[in-house]
C-alpha cells in the first residue's frame, strides 16, 4: 500500500498476505523494488516476509526508516542508472546483512556502514530487521572526508553515530520544513553528521562540529534539561557531566542554538511549570510554596521575583485569577428540576461596592 504521508515523504508497505498471489508478488516487486528502491527483491524460504518503508526526501537528502523480514534486496548492474548516491545503512536492531564489491558485513544494532549505489550490492534481512537508510551524492561526502572508497562496508558506531539517529529522529518528529533554506541547513546537518560517523576526524571536522555535530548535541542536552528541570540540583556541570562534554560546552550550546544562557533556559522552563500548576484545578491544594519547591526552586524569594517579573504578576495573583475565571466558566444550576434558576455567585471584583 501506497499513500502520501506529506508533500516530500511516501510511506510503502507489505505484509505476507501482499503477496500470497503471483498477482501481489509481482505489484509488490513493481512498487516496492522498481519504483521505490529500484532493486530486485527476493522472498527468503521459510522465513516470515514483511517489509515497510517510511521514506522522506530533504534537499538532496534523502532519509527511509525500513522494518523488513524475510527478504533479499538486490540491486544488480541492470539496476545501475548512473546514479552516484552514497548510502549509509544504519541497523537499528536484528541483522541487517550487507554485501558489497567482494565483502560483506552483518550490522547489528547501533552499526552502520556505506555503500555506493551506483555499484551492485545486496541486502539480506532473514528476521525481523529494522534499519534507517540515508542517502546522498558522492561529491558531498568527498568534501567532507578523504578516501570515501577505502571506508566503504566498514562498520561504524560511537557517539556520532547516536547524535545522527537523534538528528534524523528529530527531524521525522516534525512536518517537513516548508523553508527551502530550512531544509539545505537541515540536510547540511545530517552530510556534518555522517562524515563524523565514517571518520572520526574528517576533512570538514571542525566544521561537522560547528554545524550539525552541534546542533545534534543541542537537542539531546536540550531533552535532557527539558526533562529534568524540576531537579533542584539540576546544574550546567551535572549536564556536562551526563553527556561528556565541558560546562563551558554546554553554555555555548545554548549561546548559539537558542540565543540564551543555560541559566535562563532552565529558569523560564521552570516558571512555566509553576505557571501551569498554578492554574489548574489538580493543584489548587498545593501551596505556593510546595509548588514553586516542586518544579525545582530551593529560595521562595527568588521564585516570587522571578514569576513576577516573567509574568507581570505575583503567584498568588494569577492563582487567584484562574479560580475566578474558573467560577465565571460554572455553568448555571437550577435548585430542582423544572424550579427557578440559581445563579453562580460573582466574584468579589464584580460585586458593585
Amino acid at each position: 500500500m501506497l499513500g502520501r504521508v506529506d508533500d516530500e515523504s511516501v510511506e510503502v508497505s507489505f505484509a505476507s498476505g501482499d503477496v500470497s498471489t503471483r498477482a501481489g508478488l509481482e505489484r509488490w516487486r513493481e512498487v516496492m523494488g522498481h519504483a521505490v528502491l529500484k532493486l530486485d527483491l527476493e522472498l527468503l524460504e521459510e522465513r516470515p516476509f514483511a517489509s515497510r518503508v517510511r521514506a522522506r526526501s530533504l534537499a538532496g537528502v534523502s532519509i527511509a526508516r525500513a522494518s523488513k523480514s524475510g527478504l533479499r534486496m538486490v540491486r544488480s548492474r541492470a539496476h545501475l542508472d548512473g546514479n552516484d548516491n552514497v548510502s549509509l545503512h544504519i541497523a537499528m536492531g536484528g541483522s541487517w546483512n550487507l554485501a558489497h564489491r567482494g565483502a560483506s558485513a552483518a550490522l547489528g544494532p547501533g552499526t552502520a556502514a556505506l555503500v555506493l549505489n551506483d555499484e551492485p550490492a545486496t541486502v539480506e534481512c532473514p528476521t525481523p530487521t529494522t534499519a534507517v537508510c540515508i542517502q546522498f551524492p558522492r561529491r558531498a561526502l568527498d568534501a567532507r572526508v578523504r578516501g570515501v572508497a577505502d571506508r566503504l562496508l566498514q562498520p561504524a558506531g560511537g557517539e556520532a553515530l547516536q547524535l545522527l539517529v537523534d538528528y534524523v529522529d528529530l527531524l521525522e518528529s516534525r512536518p517537513a520544513p516548508r523553508s527551502a533554506a530550512l531544509a539545505h541547513a537541515a540536510s547540511v546537518h545530517i552530510l556534518d553528521l555522517v562524515a563524523l560517523v565514517v571518520s572520526p576526524r574528517p576533512d570538514g571536522w571542525a566544521a561537522a562540529e560547528n554545524g550539525g555535530a552541534r546542533a545534534a548535541r543541542f537537542r539531546r542536552v536540550e531533552r535532557y534539561v527539558q526533562a529534568n528541570a524540576t531537579l533542584p540540583d539540576l546544574s550546567v556541570s551535572e549536564v556536562a557531566d551526563r553527556h561528556r562534554v565541558t560546562p563551558r560546552y554546554v553554555q555555548r550550546l545554548f549561546e548559539v542554538e537558542a540565543r540564551t544562557t543555560f541559566t535562563r533556559y532552565l529558569l523560564d522552563l521552570r516558571l512555566a511549570e509553576a505557571h501551569r500548576r498554578l492554574v489548574e484545578p489538580a493543584s489548587a491544594h498545593r501551596s505556593i510554596a510546595a509548588v514553586a519547591y516542586d518544579v525545582g526552586f530551593t529560595d521562595l524569594s527568588h521564585f516570587n521575583r522571578a514569576f513576577k517579573r516573567r509574568f507581570g504578576a505575583r503567584p498568588s495573583e494569577v492563582r487567584a485569577e484562574a479560580t475566578r475565571a474558573r467560577a465565571l466558566a460554572v455553568p448555571e444550576r437550577r435548585s430542582e428540576p423544572g424550579g427557578p434558576r440559581v445563579e453562580p455567585p460573582l466574584p468579589s471584583f464584580l460585586r458593585r461596592r
